[in-house]
């Protein structure tokens, strides 16, 4: 399958210069990068974006019990923790 991607020229400068920084053409670089995007994806070890994070984090913050104690930054403080009875 052929795909014609058109991209900015300073976009196609720096990963000319990557690719020849590890010794392979643009088209083999580019075809490399593809698959190891697509073996990510089938393995399920992509990465997350930032808002997929920010979600995650959202929900994980729903399990906590709404009547839960806030602690403050004395409560949390290094000279706290380590305070003496």
């Amino acid at each position: 399958m052929t795909v014609n991607v058109n991209i900015r020229p300073e976009l196609e400068a720096r990963l000319t210069a990557h690719a020849l920084s590890v010794g392979e053409s643009l088209e083999s670089f580019i075809q490399r990068l593809l698959e190891s995007e697509a073996a990510k994806e089938a393995t399920g070890s992509r990465v997350p974006s930032g808002r997929e994070k920010a979600e995650a984090f959202e929900a994980w913050t729903k399990t906590f019990p709404p009547d839960m104690p806030v602690l403050s930054t004395e409560d949390v403080s290094r000279e706290k923790m380590y305070e003496r009875d």
